[in-house]
């Protein structure tokens, strides 16, 4: 078996997404299944021959999507010029819409002359270290401002609670309650009164199913869906 073929069956066996491109025309050379679903191809095999302006992200009308592509294709650059491994994080939405934080290590695949054969990518998600507030601003910076609520109670499984969607000043003092700050904490911390503060909360309640503002705050608290501040 070459060591070509070792490395294929290395990347088939990472828990992690993995892809190899060819260094020049950014092209796919392999992929694990892993690999194939973040991006939203139907299979492994199907990733091969593409390249990253073939993916759905970057096709889509979304300025993220073309700039994560071009951010993906200057670091392709850079492993090939400087022949050395480079570590990033960044967000990216899935094909179902949510969203996830990883870390993306590129580094060469270098021939017996030192020439490099192709590019190695490995993504680690790290979306269980970031605390709600955070998770919501990149949905806000993402997605947009009139949807990232949605896309925020959808993520951590609350949105059934609701039966209206809470302004961004009333989800973000429930976030703040989760964490486990009182409203004098809350307010302190946003520069408005504690009047304005209860104001929010009442009007959550009434967009609630119920009186469950306590059940969505422990809900909140859960570890299936509190996820650590970095």
């Amino acid at each position: 078996m070459n060591s070509e073929s070792k490395l294929y069956d290395f990347g088939k066996i990472l828990p992690n997404p993995v892809n190899f491109k060819e260094p020049k025309s950014g092209k796919y050379v392999f992929s694990n299944e892993l690999s194939a679903t973040l991006v939203g191809v139907a299979s492994a095999e199907q990733m091969v021959g593409l390249t990253v302006r073939d993916l759905n992200f970057s096709r889509s009308q979304s300025p993220w999507g073309d700039a994560l592509a071009k951010k993906i294709a200057k670091m392709d650059w850079l492993v090939r010029e400087n022949k050395t491994t480079i570590n990033d994080t960044a967000a990216f939405l899935k094909p179902n819409g949510i969203l996830i934080v990883e870390t993306v290590t590129k580094l060469p695949i270098l021939g017996t002359c030192g020439n490099v054969l192709g590019i190695a990518t490995i993504n680690q998600e790290l979306t269980h270290r970031l605390s709600h507030r955070l998770l919501f601003d990149l949905y806000k910076n993402i997605c947009g401002k009139k949807v990232a609520a949605r896309k925020f109670l959808y993520h951590v499984g609350i949105e059934s609670w609701f039966f209206r969607l809470p302004t961004e000043a009333e989800l973000l003092v429930l976030i703040e309650r989760a964490a486990g700050n009182v409203d004098k904490e809350i307010a302190r911390a946003q520069g408005v009164s504690i009047r304005t503060i209860e104001t929010h909360f009442v009007n959550l309640r009434s967009k609630l199913n119920g009186d469950a503002l306590s059940s969505v705050v422990s809900c909140l608290r859960n570890p299936s869906h509190t996820i650590k501040a970095i």
